[in-house]
């Protein structure tokens, strides 16, 4: 299967008219009722490289190194949304379409600047690894391996400008080992976001705030634009029980 899902130039034209379609649809909805996740003016980092990590833009070519990662532990993948889980995640992953699906609209999400999310890649090599395993496998042009993926959403919580997300893959058999890389990413999370992002108030739900503090905090009442779980409907989300509004359908570039 073609993860980048890459085709001819008329399969080429009709993806970038679908994107703009999309992008169109998120504009007028953004200048009705939702309040922008970033400035229109700030300049989304595309890669941050830092304490031995690379932080990039997580794409739909990343698939078989994610479902392969995420196939090892969905539970723990999930944990890291916590509360939010079933709104940013849904169901675990069944096979590699819902993964790609996944992937399809964290990438659009990315692209139109509606939440932000990045695979974390090591800079030293896997000497450990081997080819059919996650811990072994690479990301494209040769990258360091995955050691996890971060998750920048707009915050649902009130008191807070975004929500922070961070999933370490198990990269370790020893518990010790893994809770030092844990740290370790989040250390340099954490410094990248407050260096580089316009955010005043951020939230790292279940890291700094605890999920039972997180949960008793008010919702935010106003809504934003987000891609629905099935990476094909532009959605008006609401933070109370993340209930959906004004679905708008549009065909999705992953089918």
């Amino acid at each position: 299967m073609d993860a980048a899902g890459a085709g001819g130039g008329g399969e080429g034209n009709e993806v970038a008219s679908r994107l703009r379609d999309l992008s169109s649809r998120i504009a007028d909805l953004a200048a009705s009722k939702a309040r922008p996740f970033v400035p229109h003016h700030f300049d989304v980092p595309t890669q941050h490289a830092a304490d031995g990590y690379t932080f990039r833009a997580l794409l739909a070519a990343d698939l078989d190194t994610y479902h392969a990662a995420a196939s090892v532990s969905p539970r723990d993948l999930r944990a890291a949304f916590g509360i939010f889980g079933d709104a940013e995640c849904g169901a675990p992953a069944a096979g590699v379409e819902d993964s790609l699906v996944e992937l399809r609209r964290h990438e659009k999400e990315h692209e139109l600047r509606l939440a932000f999310a990045f695979a974390v890649t090591s800079n030293a090599p896997d000497k450990e690894g081997c080819a059919d395993s996650p811990r072994g496998s690479t990301l494209p042009n040769k990258e360091g391996p995955l050691v996890g993926c971060v998750f920048l959403f707009p915050a649902t919580k009130i008191g807070f400008d975004a929500e922070v997300f961070l999933w370490v893959t198990e990269r370790r058999s020893a518990p010790q080992e893994a809770t030092e890389l844990d740290a370790s990413v989040e250390r340099t999370l954490r410094q990248w976001v407050q260096s580089a992002w316009p955010f005043e108030s951020v939230a790292y739900p279940g890291r700094v705030q605890c999920w039972t503090a997180m949960a008793k905090l008010p919702w935010r009442s106003e809504p934003v634009p987000r891609i629905a779980l099935d990476a094909q409907t532009v959605i008006m989300h609401h933070a109370r029980g993340h209930g959906l509004a004004t679905p708008r359908p549009f065909t999705s570039v992953a089918r």
